[in-house]
């Protein structure tokens, strides 16, 4: 059985600011994906806004070996997949075509002052 630790509010405050950040990058990047960009191309525009934007690190990038700064879902990949420059997003077809197009899902996470947060959305 796990434990509840209470958080002072320095911790909680931080943990805020954590959540804060993920969702200033998810508010950014939503209106900036369009088709035929590659996952590579969004990972650069939000490593970008996290480290030179933000003043923030990207949590994933250089985890256990992550080469990347979010990570990026499309179809087939159900989670943390690496952004690459080869993988373009394809135009969603109507659903009466049978055809969906791409599922797209961005995650990333912070790290703020030892705290981490995590986003997710589809796009």
């Amino acid at each position: 059985m796990s434990t509840v630790i209470p958080k002072t509010d320095t911790e909680i405050d931080a943990m805020r600011e954590a959540g804060r950040l993920a969702a200033e990058v998810l508010e950014m990047i939503g209106p900036l994906v369009e088709v035929g960009m590659t996952t590579g191309e969004i990972d650069r525009i939000c490593h970008d806004h996290i480290v030179n934007v933000q003043k923030a690190i990207p949590a994933p990038l250089n985890y256990k070996g992550f080469p990347k700064s979010i990570c990026t879902s499309v179809n087939e990949v159900i989670c943390h997949g690496i952004p690459s420059d080869s993988k373009k997003l394809r135009k969603r077809r109507h659903r009466q075509h049978r055809r969906h197009g791409d599922q797209r899902r961005l995650a990333w996470r912070y790290q703020h002052y030892g705290w981490r947060r995590r986003r997710r959305a589809p796009c």
